[in-house]
């Protein structure tokens, strides 16, 4: 809509004294789109998320959301809390924000619809690799699932801590907390979180030095979440797989479950998980000896990292940047400086093409 359009349809809007009605209209519309695109949190079923359904009405839904936190906090709230999945891919930072103002504005909001929107806090946080914000969202979440009587969301929440400690460096009190979870997940039939239990698991084996179990939990974990639907999961654990296979020396199964979670990420439309995908591809061209495509798609690596902050890559991209560094050359140079000139779906598609017989 053009910009004088939307202004003159405003200024109409106010002067009806209609709006609020609208607003809960609209408002309820968007939830009820939510439920359809499947990014409410699903701890129990498959989860199919479909975000061509959110993404053409995010500016409506920030619309919404601004309106509701002068007029109606609760509703807000419960708009926000349920596009947890969207948020969590698609972008963590604008859901952590709309999350936590609404959250603050909604403080008597019903027990259960407040501990689900600190759980998608915390998610949110997470993602991002705001481990340490995010962990009082998880225990307050705990607590109010607890007193709701609630024992799949307790389930869960019981996990998101241990994973949070993790990340937060407390892995040897984590571990013991996510083998009760694994055991609470089968217990309870929850093929969700027991691939989420497994995935995190998968790193103690991988700090002990054992890739070979490191990788049969991962492929494991991948396995359940595509059993029942999960591709945002599936593609961290084939990612995780690709990492453990170049380590021991098996380049082409690496790339096999690059390109899997890569495909995954670019349906999915999550920024840090196609950037991690096409670097781990960047580093097994490079570990396989093709310095050129290596180059390539490092250059789309960078290009795309420096539009904006992604979150956990800025933790791990020293690491990963020596790892592709070992290809550097005059035939890396010159990839890289093409690379820099794509996008990520252009630079893989040529190099994926230039590897095919």
């Amino acid at each position: 809509m053009l910009e004088t359009i939307r202004e003159f349809a405003r200024e109409r809007l106010e002067a009806s004294g209609e709006e609020d009605v609208l607003r809960r209209a609209q408002a309820d519309r968007l939830i009820a789109l939510a439920d359809r695109a499947g990014t409410r949190p699903v701890i129990e079923a498959p989860e199919r998320w479909d975000f061509d359904l959110v993404a053409p009405e995010i500016d409506n839904v920030r619309s919404v959301l601004d309106w509701a936190s002068s007029h109606d906090p609760r509703r807000g709230l419960v708009l926000a809390a349920s596009l947890e999945a969207f948020w969590v891919v698609r972008d963590p930072v604008e859901g952590a924000s709309w999350l936590e103002r609404l959250l603050a504005l909604a403080a008597d909001a019903e027990p259960r619809l407040r501990a689900g929107a600190l759980r998608a806090l915390g998610g949110s946080l997470d993602i991002f690799g705001e481990h340490e914000r995010a962990a009082p969202c998880y225990r307050q979440s705990l607590e109010l699932f607890t007193a709701c009587d609630a024992p799949a969301d307790v389930a869960h929440l019981r996990f998101r801590i241990a994973a949070n400690m993790v990340m937060r460096g407390e892995a040897e009190t984590a571990w013991p907390l996510l083998e009760d979870a694994l055991r609470t997940a089968r217990e309870l039939g929850l093929r969700l979180g027991e691939s989420q239990a497994l995935g995190f698991l998968v790193e103690r084996a991988y700090k002990a030095g054992d890739l070979a179990l490191a990788l049969e939990l991962a492929l494991e974990s991948a396995a359940i979440a595509r059993d029942v639907g999960w591709d945002w999961w599936e593609t961290g654990q084939l990612h995780s797989a690709a990492m453990f296979e170049r380590e021991l020396g098996n380049l082409d199964a690496a790339e096999a479950h690059a390109r899997r979670a890569l495909d995954l990420a670019m349906a999915l439309g999550g920024r840090q998980n196609i950037l991690f995908s096409v670097a781990e591809l960047a580093i097994i061209a490079a570990g396989g000896g093709d310095a050129e495509r290596a180059g390539r798609l490092w250059g789309a690596v960078e290009t795309e990292a420096a539009a904006g902050r992604v979150g956990q890559w800025e933790k791990h991209h020293a690491e990963l940047e020596a790892l592709v560094l070992r290809a550097d050359g005059p035939a890396f140079a010159r990839g890289r400086r093409e690379g820099a000139l794509l996008t990520l779906a252009e630079a893989t598609g040529f190099a994926t093409a230039q590897t095919e017989p």
